[in-house]
């Protein structure tokens, strides 16, 4: 079965087993469906194209900074700009972008951003280094059809053929919102010579939620800086992780802050519930920041006791 997008699994089963290969075909239908217009889609400008160019220029400059081999690009047929009212149908409609991993789509909430350049660029790289990142996924072939869900998508995992929580979601848009921030600084010159983008746009209200954890991840990075047992190239490979390889990267989390930190910290925004996930937050950043050793423990038992609460 041919498997042009170099889907990947999860689970036992080998490449030549019959429920992988159908597996690869559903997806394969997905994704070419994920890149049919979608009814009442935007056209797409002479500007719009620019951007999304713009936005593979982008990637090709991270892939060369951190030394990624074979990156991908994002395709233009995957990019679909939509009116507030057909985004709303399929997405959140206060967000400017939404990334699809069973199909490969990106949606862009075009009446929100309106005018602002910048907020485009940034939503699409954004949503394009989502779709370009690591990525798993799990099939259940079941009598009414094939299901597919996706496992990984960057720094975030899920099982959510058994439950609906998420891990990492908080370092993943944290992640991609600094690439997103530091890329465009980078090349704030092109920027301004081919869209009339300023710094002070860059600097701008143009970033997803992901921004608003920064503070507390830039303690986590001065710590992690200061510690002799971690290499000074961790944040490095932490990147590269997000597009390709094991979740290895990670570890070095651990060994600074104690067994089990690795797990705590998946916990950041990982609940869609608004009042469950800022309680959750609150213990996180207290786990990292200022709890002893024994507070830890018990921000862990706690954490694990709703965990299984919403697994039940």
């Amino acid at each position: 079965m041919n498997n042009p997008e170099g889907f990947k699994f999860v689970g036992p089963k080998s490449e030549s087993d019959p429920d992988r290969l159908e597996a690869i075909k559903a997806l394969n239908l997905f994704y070419s469906q994920g890149r049919k217009e979608i009814p009442g889609e935007i056209q797409k400008t002479d500007f719009y194209n620019e951007a999304i160019r713009t936005v593979n220029q982008i990637l090709d400059v991270i892939y060369r900074y951190f030394d990624i081999k074979d990156g991908k690009s994002v395709d233009p047929k995957q990019i679909h700009f939509l009116h507030r009212k057909e985004f709303d149908e399929i997405a959140d409609s206060s967000n400017a972008g939404s990334y699809l991993s069973t199909t490969g789509a990106i949606r862009i909430n075009a009446d929100l951003i309106g005018e602002n350049r910048a907020h485009l660029i940034a939503t699409l790289l954004h949503e394009g280094l989502h779709a370009v990142s690591e990525q798993y996924f799990f099939v259940d072939l079941k009598e009414d059809g094939t299901h597919v869900f996706d496992a990984r998508v960057g720094l975030r995992t899920s099982s959510q053929w058994k439950d609906s929580r998420t891990e990492n979601r908080g370092l993943n848009e944290f992640l991609v919102n600094t690439l997103v921030y530091y890329s465009l600084k980078k090349i704030s010159k092109t920027l301004e010579s081919r869209f009339g983008i300023t710094i002070n746009d860059i600097e701008g209200s143009i970033y997803g939620s992901g921004s608003r954890h920064s503070d507390f991840f830039e303690k986590i990075g001065e710590i992690m800086s200061e510690s002799d047992e971690i290499s000074e190239h961790f944040i490095q490979d932490i990147v590269r992780s997000h597009f390709s390889g094991s979740l290895r990267s990670l570890a070095p989390i651990d060994l600074v802050f104690g067994p089990g930190s690795i797990r705590v910290l998946g916990f950041l925004d990982t609940f869609d519930d608004g009042e469950k996930c800022e309680s959750t937050n609150k213990l996180v950043e207290e786990y990292f920041l200022q709890a002893d050793e024994e507070r830890k423990k018990d921000i862990i038992e706690k954490l694990d006791k709703i965990s299984s609460l919403e697994s039940d």
